[in-house]
């Protein structure tokens, strides 16, 4: 039986990155340190120390309803066929944004990339780009060594790939010298692609004089004639700030296949100093089609801001995305108190993952997660600053017709134990230092999070995710812990409505469950090409053990992955068809229920949105605001099996961001909806 593990975990958000697991175990260390004086704070105030607006009933504490039942949920039908590309021994593709790591070809053939290194070595001084090719029936065999040749001393690393008009292939990746500081970014080509050698510059792609750290690259191709390459990536840090930023985002641009380039870190004055404080590791990603180029960018406690142009990255238009309450928020100096009654409020907030595609009308997707933050005492020791809650981790999605500031919610970590909408965790008591009963990846730990997305000529929406997998849970060889697994939904409105996400696409599950090994499998990092054809082309890292290698070395992450050092990088294709074709009726699951997404959104004087029920249940209805507190509920008695539109007046409330959430027996589902 599993048991429940009620725990207000929080972090604290830090401009240090995970390259070095000395860096990586200072995080830990403060993340275990903050845990006790945070909470203790947040009680004395009255803040509940976990805040899921999946279950305010319970103050936001996971709670296990019914932990006997079985897979419950509507299914998702598809076929999908995979293949292990490579492998790699460092196990850490980014700190948070996914990169641009697969590109599905117009002629059939796709080009794969991912950090690699072929050993486990003190500092992974062969660290750089494994790449593989599939040219139309078969990919090649699986790489030894990185593509990044003659480079001695540089280990390089978090790579990407694009491919141009003429058939050349392009990788960015920074480079660090084992012995020495960042190079800055490595310019890697051939001009044919799948085949040729590969030639490497590190100079072209130089960084400023006074900057040590330009590292985390994102690149795409584009440009009327396809031979742009735009790329960016972060500069500077805390103690050498560039142009009043720790952490500037620099632009690049070369409009004749890398020869040249006529912008080379720029930092675009819509997000300088003067709007953002700077940007974390690999907190922005990059999209293009055509002269249509767009950027997002997100860090903790700022704005999901998007950046785009129409004339290949000459002018930019900014939409703010979602914006955090507080401009220019410092965790060090301010806190989250926005109405000045002397409490910190608990606000929402981007995580730093945000990923987009343009559609085939130009128009922008934007995928992020979000959670519950706080800051109750400003400062820099342990236990102070900004700070957030894991278990509140959403799955958010914007387009460009929905205005500013109208994200909505579209998926959870799936409900795969039919025990309502709160999630069971196991007890980490083999590994009590571990703070988090899942593996941890990058900046962040959430439950859900890393969104990458794609678009097919009919414009139907895909986006991949990878969220905790219930059903993976109780695996005493790895001291307990949950699995994360790459999940899968897609629209086919335009975004207006989502597939389920409690019967979303579960990759690992997907091609794996015939062999049996699902359930002992770990899949994250999830890459999805752009371009969706008749298939859903993705690549991810496997291997059996949750978190990274490159964890603090007292943890359970660390210890579990440095013996099982051999991550595969797999590729699957996964069939459009993507269709919920049942519910799978089992003792304790009566009403199977999915809630859309509501529209319009934002809404003026009404919004409808539709409850699907696979049988009768007594329904209620209840509206909350940011502060969790309930302004509407309404019994709308028992409803028959089918589906059910539900019109609510929102003319009386104020403007603001709401959440409206239905219960049915046991189960609940809540959705977000701006008011204007």
């Amino acid at each position: 039986m599993k048991k429940l593990l009620l725990i207000g975990l929080m972090l604290i958000c830090v401009n240090t990155f995970a390259q070095q697991s000395t860096n990586a175990k200072a995080r830990a260390e403060a993340k275990t340190k903050a845990l006790s004086h945070v909470n203790a704070a947040l009680l004395k105030k009255g803040i509940p120390v976990s805040h899921n607006r999946r279950n305010v009933d319970n103050g936001g504490l996971p709670i296990n309803n019914n932990a006997s039942r079985k897979l419950v949920t509507p299914t998702i039908q598809s076929t999908a066929n995979e293949a292990t590309i490579g492998n790699t021994n460092y196990d850490l593709q980014t700190n948070n944004t996914i990169s641009n790591r697969i590109v599905n070809n117009s002629d059939g053939t796709i080009s794969a990339v991912w950090t690699f290194s072929p050993d486990a070595n003190t500092g992974y001084p062969l660290r750089g780009t494994g790449y593989n090719y599939f040219d139309g029936s078969v990919w090649q065999a699986i790489p030894t060594s990185r593509i990044e040749v003659g480079e001695g001393n540089v280990r390089s690393g978090f790579t990407n790939i694009g491919v141009t008009s003429t058939g050349q292939e392009a990788v960015i990746a920074h480079g660090i010298q084992v012995s020495g500081p960042s190079l800055g970014m490595l310019f890697t080509t051939r001009p044919t692609k799948g085949s040729g050698g590969w030639d490497v510059d590190d100079t072209i792609l130089g960084h400023e004089p006074a900057d040590t750290i330009d590292l985390w690259p994102k690149m795409v191709t584009g440009g009327a004639d396809g031979k742009t390459i735009h790329a960016i990536w972060r500069g500077g840090s805390v103690a050498n700030q560039i142009d009043g930023q720790a952490g500037p985002i620099f632009y690049s641009r070369s409009t004749d296949n890398g020869v040249t380039w006529s912008v080379l870190e720029s930092i675009n004055p819509l997000i300088n100093s003067a709007f953002y404080l700077g940007f974390s590791a690999d907190e922005y990603s990059i999209d293009a089609r055509g002269s249509v180029v767009a950027i997002v960018a997100n860090t903790l406690g700022a704005d999901v801001v998007l950046l785009k142009s129409t004339d290949n990255g000459n002018t930019w238009t900014k939409t703010l995305v979602d914006s955090f309450p507080i401009p220019l928020f410092d965790g060090t100096t301010m806190t989250t108190d926005t109405n000045g009654d002397g409490i910190a409020d608990t606000l929402w907030s981007g995580t730093g993952d945000a990923n987009l595609v343009i559609d085939n009308n130009n128009e922008v997707h934007v995928f992020f997660s979000a959670v519950r933050t706080v800051c109750v005492t400003a400062g820099t020791a342990a236990g102070d600053g900004l700070t957030y809650f894991p278990f509140t981790s959403e799955l958010f999605y914007w387009n460009e017709s929905m205005g500013a500031n109208s994200s909505v919610f579209i998926a959870y970590a799936p409900d795969l134990l039919g025990h309502g909408d709160s999630l069971i965790w196991p007890v980490t008591s083999a590994c009590p230092s571990d703070p988090f009963p899942f593996g941890n990846y990058g900046i962040a730990t959430r439950v859900i999070e890393m969104p990458s997305a794609g678009v097919d000529s009919s414009n139907n929406i895909y986006v991949c995710y990878q969220a905790t997998d219930e059903l993976s849970s109780d695996t005493s060889v790895w001291s307990n812990k949950l699995h994360k697994h790459p999940f899968l939904i897609k629209s086919m409105d335009g975004g207006t409505t989502w597939t389920p996400f409690d019967a979303a696409y579960d990759i690992v599950r997907g091609t794996r469950q015939e062999i049996g090994d699902a359930d002992l499998q770990e899949g994250v990092f999830a890459s999805m090409a752009k371009h969706v054809d008749s298939k859903i082309h993705i690549i991810y890292q496997r291997d059996g053990a949750p978190g990274t290698s490159l964890a603090a070395t007292s943890t359970c992450d660390y210890s579990n992955n440095i013996i099982n050092t051999s991550n595969d990088i797999i590729y699957v294709g996964v069939d459009t068809a993507l269709s919920v074709v049942g519910i799978h009726e089992l003792p304790g699951k009566s009403n199977g229920l999915v809630l859309s997404s509501n529209f319009p959104n934002p809404a003026s004087s009404f919004t409808q949105f539709n409850i699907t029920l696979n049988s009768a249940s007594n329904i209620k209805l209840d509206v909350t605001d940011m502060l969790g507190q309930n302004v509407y509920s309404e019994n709308k008695g028992k409803l028959s099996a089918g589906i059910h539109t539900v019109t609510l007046n929102t003319s009386y409330l104020s403007s603001g961001v709401y959440f409206y959430t239905v219960t049915a027996g046991e189960e609940k589902a809540t959705g977000k909806m701006i008011v204007r």
